[in-house]
This record gives structure tokens, C-alpha cells and sequence, in this order.
């Protein structure tokens, strides 16, 4: 009967342990809610993601020539020169005609900087951009660019300050011609013009 006793009262002691280690436990997983919450919030750091909406940098000012709003790296601009953007240009070529250089068919717009330099007798300004269409047939098969980037289109080297780019391709931007500042395949022919930009303007 003791014995019988003794096993019973070793029964509840262990009953009375378990009961207390779950409330510890439960105190536990209490204070990881909490702790959840505070990642959770911290999570909202990640919501400062929004600054990859910084990467509203990225359509702007970071690498886009400045003023013109043109993007001057070659992966952001050939996306750009897909979008169309450059067609709510207002100064533009009537309709595509042969170029004066090796370009073939074009068709040229040009910024409102560009347009106010072209009227006058100065340099252009920083901002100045120009886009010519590329054409093989009736279709754009490609665009060569032209962006002023420095006051002197001659800092640190002939056509420096100009950022010369051209693909030949609406598809594929993974080659294209020219995409630099002084690019020797550009500066050499546009050097002629007026502050290296070929283009005859009035516009055609």
C-alpha cells in the first residue's frame, strides 16, 4: 500500500513538472511573437525597398546626360530608345531622308536645348540631345545618338564631351556600335559639324 503511494505521489511530482515546463514554454513562444512582430517591422525596412523605387534614379538624372533626360549607359538607353520617349521631342525631321554621313536612311529629332543652340552661333549646352532613327526600308532597324554631357565638348580629349552611341538593332542591345564619350567611330566624321553635331538644320 506505501509502495502503491509512493508510485502515485512520483506520478504527480512528474504530473506538476510537465505543467510548469509548458507554461515556461509557453512564455517562450509568447516573447517570439513579439520578436516576430519586431522582424516583421524591421521587414518593413525592406518596404524601404522603396528606395529600389529609388530606382526612379534610374529613368532620371544618375546617368541620363543631365538636362537632356536621355539615359547615357547603353542598357537604360537602349530600353529608353525602345520606349519611343524621344518621339514627344517637338523639332524633328519631316520624314526619313539619306543621311549626309554613313548612316543610310535616318530621320533625326532633336531636344529643345539642341533646337535653341542650333538657332544661334553657340556651342551647344550641356543637356543638348539628338536621336536619329536608323532605317532599312520603311522599318527602324536601329538609332544613333548624341548627347552633350560637358561644356566643352572637348574636355580631356577630342569629343569628350560628347556621349556618342548607335545600335543596329530594335531587338537586341547587346552590341552596339559606339556607347562613349569620345567615341573614336563618331568624332572623326561629326567633327565637322558644329560643335561635333552633323545634322543640316533647319531640320528637313
Amino acid at each position: 500500500m506505501i509502495s502503491s503511494m509512493f508510485r502515485w505521489t512520483v506520478r504527480l511530482a512528474a504530473i506538476g513538472a510537465l505543467t510548469l515546463g509548458a507554461a515556461a514554454c509557453s512564455d517562450d513562444s509568447g516573447a517570439k511573437p513579439d520578436a516576430g512582430k519586431a522582424d516583421t517591422g524591421a521587414g518593413s525596412d525592406t518596404g524601404g525597398g522603396s528606395d529600389t523605387g529609388g530606382g526612379g534614379d534610374t529613368g532620371g538624372g544618375g546617368d541620363s546626360g543631365g538636362a537632356s533626360g536621355v539615359p547615357t549607359d547603353k542598357d537604360k538607353l537602349f530600353t529608353w530608345l525602345q520606349g519611343g520617349s524621344y518621339k514627344s521631342w517637338t523639332n524633328k525631321e519631316s520624314a526619313p531622308h539619306s543621311s549626309t554621313g554613313p548612316h543610310g536612311q535616318v530621320q533625326t529629332y532633336i531636344n529643345d536645348a539642341l533646337n535653341t543652340s542650333l538657332s544661334g552661333n553657340t556651342d551647344h549646352a550641356v543637356g543638348a540631345a539628338s536621336v536619329k532613327e536608323l532605317f532599312s526600308g520603311a522599318n527602324i532597324s536601329g538609332w544613333a545618338v548624341w548627347v552633350k554631357v560637358d561644356a566643352s565638348s572637348d574636355a580631356g580629349g577630342q569629343g569628350n564631351g560628347i556621349y556618342w552611341y548607335e545600335i543596329l538593332s530594335t531587338t537586341d542591345g547587346s552590341s552596339p556600335v559606339a556607347s562613349s564619350t569620345g567615341a573614336g567611330t563618331c568624332v572623326g566624321c561629326h567633327s565637322s559639324g558644329k560643335d561635333y553635331f552633323r545634322t543640316p538644320y533647319p531640320l528637313q
